[in-house]
C-alpha cells in the first residue's frame, strides 16, 4: 500500500511544503527522488518536507509506516500483519487526508486573500 502510494503522497508533502514556504532548493530533487526504486529514499525525503503539524511531538509517521511495512514483509505472522496493517492504515489515511485538505484549503484560502472582501466571487 505505501510504495503504490509513495509519489503521490511526495507530490502531496511537496505542495504542503511549498504552501509553508519551504525554500525550493529543499524541493528542487523531488523529481530524481521520484524517479527512484528505493522506497526507504523516498520516504526518507517526504519525510524532511512534511508539515511540521503531522509531525506531533516529533513522531515521524512516514517512517513509523515504512518501518511497519518493512516488518511485515520480513517473517511477521499472518496475524501480526493484520494487526500491523490496520494500526498502519489509520496512519496513512490521516496523511492523506490532512495533506490533500491542506493543499485544498490553501489553495481556497489564496483565492480568497487575491479578491477584496466584499466583492463577487466568481
Amino acid at each position: 500500500m505505501l510504495e503504490n502510494k509513495v509519489n503521490e503522497l511526495l507530490d502531496l508533502s511537496a505542495a504542503a511544503a511549498r504552501t509553508a514556504n519551504f525554500e525550493s532548493d529543499q524541493l528542487k530533487n523531488i523529481d530524481v527522488i521520484k524517479g527512484s526504486h528505493r522506497v526507504e529514499d523516498k520516504i526518507d525525503f517526504a519525510s524532511r518536507i512534511l508539515p511540521p503539524h503531522l509531525k506531533p511531538g516529533g513522531h515521524d509517521p512516514l517512517k513509523k509506516l515504512y518501518n511497519a511495512a518493512s516488518a511485515g514483509l520480513h517473517g511477521e505472522s499472518d496475524e501480526d500483519c493484520l494487526t500491523i496493517f490496520r494500526e498502519a492504515r489509520f496512519i496513512f489515511e490521516y496523511l492523506f487526508r490532512n495533506l490533500t485538505a491542506a493543499d485544498e484549503e490553501a489553495r481556497e484560502y489564496v483565492k480568497r486573500l487575491s479578491t477584496p472582501i466584499g466583492s463577487k466571487q466568481s
